[in-house]
């Protein structure tokens, strides 16, 4: 059913006693509780919660909506006193570089905040996350090899093709946003986040790095998850039993996955002071 995102709870263990919501009323039999939520896309049934990547597409959203309000206050301060000729008495000059970056914070508001709430709205979150390339099984339950059956096998949602794209743009944008040398180059650039080693605009500087971590951060969930469908299952309160919502089938995997990640960032982060003029001389390299 595209609104519950489940098999209709065929495979939840059944009850002879219909359960009871905190007021009272009776839920309907497994068989007919799928009807009674079909017009209420808004709302999910007691069985079923949000998956927790939900709210971090809106954490997401704000963190951009941040940079991208920190890099157009550093472009309208540049472009004041020229007129809008792209640099200021001091000349200081807003690259085509840091207009890729500005452009990305703002995508990045505008994607993230479109799929944190279409992940609330049933067909919106049916269609978000359904392979787009089905599997096609032969009469003995094998995979043929196929180039269309081995894409298919990778699950290809439309939320992971997204992220991914958004995370390849923001490995670009951040060298850009954190390059502290840009004020000292020949073309007198405007610094973003950092000038030279010190931290220039802090809300650029945190919201930038909230921004790309929160990307690294879903597309490692949406790649390690074999279920890529927004929901998650929530065992209903039996009689003798408290409720219990059930995890995500990538808990282990996803940690393996981030401390990967997170290893590869550090190492890059100290190449590059390791070699930029900061770190010179005899003794700092010994």
């Amino acid at each position: 059913d595209p609104y519950d995102g489940t098999d209709g709870g065929a495979s939840r263990p059944r009850s002879r006693s219909r359960s009871r919501s905190s007021s009272g009323k009776k839920y309907p039999r497994d068989a007919h509780r799928r009807d009674e939520f079909k017009a209420h896309p808004w709302i999910l049934p007691p069985y079923l919660r949000l998956a927790p990547r939900v709210d971090a597409w809106f954490a997401f959203a704000v963190a951009s909506c941040a940079a991208v309000a920190s890099i157009g206050q550093i472009k309208s301060a540049t472009n004041a006193s020229s007129g809008g000729g792209g640099g200021n008495a001091y000349g200081l000059t807003f690259t085509s570089g840091d207009d890729y970056a500005l452009s990305i914070c703002a995508i990045s508001f505008m994607v993230a905040l479109g799929i944190a709430a279409g992940m609330r709205y049933a067909p919106m979150r049916t269609a978000l996350t359904k392979n787009i390339i089905p599997i096609n099984q032969n009469h003995s339950g094998m995979v043929p090899t196929t180039p269309g059956s081995l894409l298919g096998s990778l699950k290809l949602t439309i939320e992971f093709i997204v992220l991914s794209i958004m995370a390849f743009l923001w490995i670009i944008a951040m060298p850009i946003i954190v390059n502290g040398n840009a004020h000292y180059s020949a073309n007198k650039d405007v610094p973003l986040a950092m000038a030279g080693t010190d931290i220039w605009n802090a809300n650029l500087y945190y919201s930038s790095w909230a921004s790309f971590i929160l990307c690294a951060y879903l597309w490692v969930d949406v790649f390690t998850l074999t279920d890529r469908r927004g929901t998650l299952k929530a065992d209903v309160a039996g009689p003798y039993s408290s409720s219990r919502r059930l995890q995500p089938d990538n808990v282990f995997t996803k940690r393996w996955s981030l401390l990967l990640l997170t290893s590869v960032v550090l190492m890059s982060a100290s190449i590059g002071t390791y070699t930029s003029p900061s770190c010179k001389g005899t003794l700092l390299k010994q």
